[in-house]
């Protein structure tokens, strides 16, 4: 019977924990794409100012080429967070109650995670 009492105990906190892991990975995402095309934009920006001939935008392809990686990196991280979803962290949980957490997952969830969430400002 200990084994019983055991799991309840842990159960809320790693649910918890779960829920810290999935929100600060979506929390992360509207940072990571500012970030990206920030450094798209800025590209461009030096590109154009300190390129020996100054060049129109129309004119040149190397900003086109810029903004087509800029958009395919964007797309790219926009997909990896979909993993962090709200449907996702469900999926997790259910698993996790199922005892058929992926292992992956389980090596994701670090001990900050289970630490209760302080308020935020």
């Amino acid at each position: 019977m200990p084994l019983v009492a055991n799991e309840a105990a842990v159960a809320p906190d790693t649910v918890a924990a779960l829920h810290n892991f999935y929100q600060q990975k979506r929390r992360a995402l509207p940072r990571v794409l500012l970030m990206t095309g920030g450094l798209f934009a800025l590209t461009i920006f030096i590109q154009n100012t300190f390129a020996d001939e100054p060049q129109n935008l129309s004119g040149s392809l190397v900003p086109f080429y810029i903004g087509v990686l800029g958009v395919s990196a964007l797309g790219t991280e926009a997909l990896y967070y979909r993993q962090y979803s709200k449907r996702s962290e469900r999926w997790a949980i259910e698993e996790f109650r199922a005892h058929q957490l992926r292992s992956s997952t389980r090596e994701q969830l670090k001990p900050e995670y289970f630490k209760p969430e302080s308020p935020r400002r």
